[in-house]
């Protein structure tokens, strides 16, 4: 089930056990998938760049059963008009409902949808500093029952259920009851009325949805792949999309040392030797696993190995590709430094070999450590990560499992904060946000991410592409500025694998 909506679809200010969606999961068995976008509207007010909840609508998955559409409390903060039930335009929040319900229906054929009231509340600024409820009237004159009511006429207009929110006994007496003290957000006693008050709707609903045709036609072939960068030991190459009946998914590009995968139209081949002949195509793939012939090839020759302004080479500190046997990974021998030493995680079995991969088997979160040859903090970090659980990460400037910094992906952060950066507090043992940044998480294939660290700068980049560029504080360089350790970060899901480890001068 896919929950569509703003903060209160979030979740905001409450854990992923105390949200009202995990509670509905276990008494009705439906498996989550939120994208929430707290303080959003659904209607765009056409200035600015839109980054409405319908602006994001390309991000939901294609292959839920049921699909649950919240909203109206931003439009009518905001003062989005609330239109007409016809409307078929963005800029009203009828409209960006309806485009929503056609897109579901267009992308997800044959999946059941939901419509769901605001909640009814006490809180938020009104623009005048007063709280907001439900009989507010905005700018427009219209209040939070006005844009309910429109979902209620959408909801019969389309001949779709839906959950009046409002209605299921959250009102202005008991808010400070069921509300964190803003009036407007859940808090864990709210979240467990309103699963008790999903469950009987949701028994509700008939999701028993005939399985559409098969696909079996595969997407057109890519264009040839063009060359945008390379370097001595990688290649970046874009293309011309595909297009499938269906649509295309993802890409495949051959020719490097392995397949890599992704899901746009550009792509970096790392892994490569310098001054050496690669020959590159791209396939397509749809959600059926249908893929396309290969593209036309793209030769290209890597460039010479660096060398520094005084005619120093790269000097690799640390290098492991995480080949051996399948089982625990301690002593597992690296190519360029230590062998790995388990002891630097806190629960040391859950670190194993798998196909030739680094792999967290644990859920709790955990970090190892590696130590490199590296004569101070100036140095560059890179790993290939296959984060199919969306929070892997890689740790830097690492004194040992009480001192260290890392970056990590987080799949269900906020859009332009998919990967963030944290560091350990020796003393306090705190984790601590220092950064975060846009990064596409590929979480059916691999990142490439590099962590460049120059005295008190440190950007990371995502597959070529620049996400964090972060200035520590000077007590921060006193702290990490020196340290010279490496490592994985596992942030409590088992599913994600790393591919190789490498630290090496700048």
């Amino acid at each position: 089930m896919v929950w569509w909506g703003n903060s209160i679809i979030e979740g905001q200010g409450l854990t992923d056990l105390q949200k009202f969606q995990t509670q509905l999961a276990k008494l009705n068995g439906m498996v989550n998938r939120i994208y929430g976008y707290p303080g959003k509207p659904w209607g765009y007010k056409g200035t600015g760049p839109d980054d409405t909840i319908y602006s994001n609508r390309a991000l939901l998955p294609e292959t839920a059963k049921l699909y649950a559409m919240y909203g109206g409390g931003n439009d009518n903060r905001l003062n989005i008009p609330r239109g007409n039930v016809d409307d078929m335009v963005n800029t009203t929040f009828a409209g960006a409902i309806n485009l929503g319900i056609v897109y579901i229906k267009t992308n997800m054929p044959g999946a059941k949808i939901v419509l769901i009231t605001s909640l009814q509340r006490n809180g938020g600024d009104d623009g005048t500093g007063k709280p907001i409820t439900g009989t507010t009237l905005n700018d427009l004159k219209l209040s939070l029952i006005d844009y309910n009511n429109m979902i209620l006429a959408i909801g019969q207009k389309h001949d779709i259920p839906v959950w009046d929110l409002y209605n299921c006994g959250i009102n202005n007496a008991s808010i400070p009851k069921y509300m964190q003290s803003d009036g407007v957000h859940l808090n864990a006693q709210g979240a467990a009325k309103v699963a008790l008050c999903g469950y009987g709707f949701f028994e509700t609903i008939d999701l028993s949805i005939a399985s559409p045709p098969a696909d079996t036609t595969a997407p057109t072939v890519p264009g040839k792949p063009t060359l945008t960068s390379k370097t001595h030991n990688s290649v970046a190459i874009a293309w011309a999309a595909s297009s499938d009946a269906v649509g295309v998914t993802g890409y495949i590009v051959t020719g490097g040392p392995s397949p890599v995968n992704v899901t746009g139209t550009s792509a970096t081949i790392p892994g490569l030797n310098p001054e050496t002949n690669y020959t590159l195509s791209v396939k397509a793939k749809d959600a059926a696993g249908n893929v396309s012939a290969a593209s036309e090839a793209l030769t290209v020759t890597t460039d010479a190995a660096p060398t520094g302004g005084g005619g120093t080479t790269v000097t690799t500190y640390y290098e492991n590709t995480f080949t051996g046997t399948d089982g625990s990974a301690n002593g597992q021998v690296a190519e360029s430094g230590q062998a790995t030493n388990t002891a630097t995680a806190v629960t040391p079995d859950n670190w194993v070999i798998s196909g030739n991969r680094m792999k967290y088997s644990g859920t709790t979160g955990d970090r190892i450590i590696m130590s490199t040859s590296a004569t101070g903090g100036d140095y560059t970090t890179e790993a290939q990560i296959y984060p199919a659980g969306g929070k892997a990460g890689v740790v830097f400037r690492a004194k040992d499992g009480t001192e260290y910094m890392w970056v990590r992906f987080d799949q269900a952060g906020n859009a332009g904060e998919e990967i963030k950066m944290f560091k350990k507090h020796e003393s306090t043992g705190a984790n601590t946000q220092i950064a975060a940044g846009p990064a596409k998480i590929n979480t059916t294939g691999s990142n490439i991410v590099k962590i460049a660290c120059a005295a008190n700068n440190v950007k990371v980049f995502v597959d070529g592409n620049q996400a964090i560029n972060y200035t520590l504080t000077a007590a921060e360089q006193a702290k990490y500025g020196d340290n010279t350790g490496v490592g994985l970060y596992a942030g409590g899901e088992n599913a994600s694998t790393w591919e190789y480890l490498k630290s090496y001068s700048n």
